[in-house]
Order: C-alpha cells, then sequence, then structure tokens
C-alpha cells in the first residue's frame, strides 16, 4: 500500500509539473487517468513481487527487473511510434502493459477519449494485472513452503 501511495504522489506531482511547467492541457477525466494509474501500479507492483518472490537474492532481482523496464520503455512507443520500430520487434510492444497505459494516457489527456475509447487499453491492463497478482502470490507461497 506503501508503494502505491508513493506511486500515486509521484504520477500526481508529475502531472501537476507538466500541467504548470509546461502548459499541458488535461483535456480528459483526471479520475479516468487515476483508475489507469491505479491499475497499471497494481500490476508494476504486482510484477515487482513476482521478480522478488523468484528471485534468490535483493541483486538478483534487481539485475532481472532493470532489463525489463528498459524493453518496456524502449518498446512500448514511449520515445518513437511503435509502427516506426522493426516488423521483429513490434509483437513484443503489444504484450507489454505500458505500451497500452501510454496508449491510454495520450488518449485520455490530449484526445479527451472517454472510457469508451480506452476500454480495450483498460482491458488489457486488468488481465495483465491479475496475471501478475496470482502468479506472485502462487510463486512467493511456493518459496515459504
Amino acid at each position: 500500500m506503501v508503494y502505491m501511495g508513493f506511486g500515486f504522489l509521484s504520477a500526481t506531482t508529475m502531472l501537476v509539473v507538466a500541467v504548470y511547467a509546461f502548459n499541458l492541457v488535461v483535456r480528459g477525466s483526471v479520475l479516468l487517468i487515476a483508475l489507469f494509474l491505479a491499475v497499471f501500479l497494481t500490476a508494476s507492483l504486482s510484477l515487482g513481487t513476482l521478480v522478488s518472490a523468484a528471485s534468490r537474492t535483493q541483486m538478483q532481482a534487481v539485475q532481472t527487473i532493470m532489463p525489463m523496464i528498459y524493453i518496456m520503455i524502449f518498446l512500448s512507443g514511449t520515445f518513437y511510434p511503435i509502427e516506426a520500430m522493426s516488423p521483429l520487434v513490434q509483437p513484443i510492444s503489444y504484450v507489454l502493459p505500458l505500451t497500452y497505459m501510454i496508449h491510454a494516457l495520450r488518449s485520455i489527456i490530449v484526445k479527451d477519449a472517454g472510457l469508451e475509447v480506452v476500454t480495450g487499453d483498460f482491458i488489457f491492463l486488468s488481465v495483465y494485472t491479475i496475471i501478475m497478482l496470482v502468479l506472485a502470490v502462487v510463486v512467493f507461497q511456493k518459496k515459504l513452503e
């Protein structure tokens, strides 16, 4: 719960800075942004828990999660469009949760999209979150045995 709080605080701070320092106009619903953020943070924390539970040491967990973070950042469309990537890499982009979070945030913030537009993103993130939670619990329980 503490990490969820830090995640919300960090995201809220970034959004406030973007609005006031860079004159970003948030056209869509802030509540919808918060909903996506809650699901995405839960998915991310579940992935972290899964990696931690599967790792023997803290260093091993860090060495496992760091490449995953870089892959997500570079292949999710954060810096350049997925369509501009190699056709060999594009399928990977569509299984990364950050891809759907970025699409949803861009649609909500820039285009004033409602839930009806970003439903697919929400469903993917929700399913991914459930899968990561279940896997994290299973691996953690096996480690306790």
